[in-house]
């Protein structure tokens, strides 16, 4: 006969509020307990199978030395058996009850990472990268590993082949207000810029820069599609395209009216043997037209953004938008 297993979801949480309160319900009937490391000074989630224990330092200064403390306390109430499950995440992130108990059959000798789809401020706008957040382990690994935590919280877990990866859930960290995101950043020790953060929350790109996809699937819950968008999407630009031609270095310069946007892309063209048997100048023409793609992706323009057409600084064109670049060649239209 299969011995039940008892799950634990290990919750590090900051400032989360209602947030922390909807995840617990949410998980509820698939977690027995919720032990919740309180690193602020709000009230923390009263229920029935849910222990809040209160972090008297900041998180950058929580050690494996402290987790491994709190968790022998734990032992010694619970009396874990090797095979006793714990998920350990920060409250943002949040695993589907839906599929979890599938991920429990990939544990080995090696804890389990869930990639979470990434929100962008939105919830039906994702990023294409998943994001690596909640992690998965049972007693055995602890009694086995006592630095685990460090496992757990280090950046060789992201790429080591020796952690299964699972799909489930959701990176909800972006939901909610800028100011409250650069807080949770700064608090967490989140890996991105505030430069980044800032293009991300009045562009449609992620933090990266690589632009969101719609996410329109139904089986998210229902707390999560009554929160309303937070980003700011900014307002319209006209950008000025410059094909420079000068002999043997054809440069594009990419600039804006108000000068917030600046930048210059050498054309570096594939030599001639790897073209063919064609035209190469009529080649060498298209591929100039066609690589103001590669600029203008760094530059996180939107979908309205205009643009303005120059060679040699004398206007062409200025009929398009960021949009039409996008879905046509480059070289067609104009």
């Amino acid at each position: 006969m299969e011995i039940k297993k008892a799950i634990y979801d290990i919750i590090f949480s900051y400032n989360d509020g209602e947030l922390l309160e909807k995840r617990i319900n949410f998980l509820k009937g698939s977690v027995d307990y919720f032990i919740v490391l309180n690193f602020s000074d709000s009230v923390s989630v009263v229920q029935d199978r849910v222990i809040t224990i209160q972090i008297d330092k900041p998180y950058k200064e929580f050690s494996g030395e402290d987790f491994n403390k709190i968790y022998l306390d734990l032992d010694s109430k619970f009396k874990f058996r090797p095979e006793d499950i714990f998920l350990f995440s920060k409250t943002y992130e949040i695993p589907s009850s839906e599929n979890l108990s599938e991920s429990y059959k990939l544990l080995s000798v090696y804890p389990i990472c869930i990639n979470h789809s990434f929100f962008l401020w939105d919830t039906s706008k994702i990023s294409i990268k998943k994001s690596v957040g909640t992690k998965i382990f049972n007693h055995h690994h602890f009694r086995v590993s006592p630095n685990i935590f460090q496992k757990l919280v280090s950046k060789e877990i992201l790429w080591s082949n020796s952690y299964e990866k699972f799909n489930s859930g959701w990176d909800v960290s972006t939901l909610c207000t800028l100011e409250e995101f650069f807080q949770r950043k700064n608090f967490w020790g989140i890996d991105c810029s505030d430069e980044d953060v800032l293009q991300s929350f009045q562009t449609p790109y992620d933090f990266e820069g690589r632009k969101q996809v719609d996410y329109e699937k139904t089986e998210i819950p229902y707390f999560l599609k009554t929160i309303k968008p937070f980003s700011s999407v900014r307002d319209k630009k006209t950008f000025i395209i410059n094909f420079i031609q000068s002999g043997d270095t054809d440069t594009i310069e990419i600039f804006t009216n108000d000068k917030s946007h600046n930048l210059i892309h050498t054309v570096n063209y594939p030599k001639r043997i790897l073209y063919g048997n064609g035209s190469y100048d009529l080649f060498k023409k298209k591929y100039y037209k066609n690589e103001i793609l590669k600029p203008l992706s760094k530059m996180r323009l939107i979908d309205d953004d205009e643009i303005h057409i120059k060679i040699n600084s004398e206007l062409v064109s200025s009929e398009f938008k960021y949009f039409d670049l996008l879905k046509n060649s480059p070289s067609e239209l104009f």
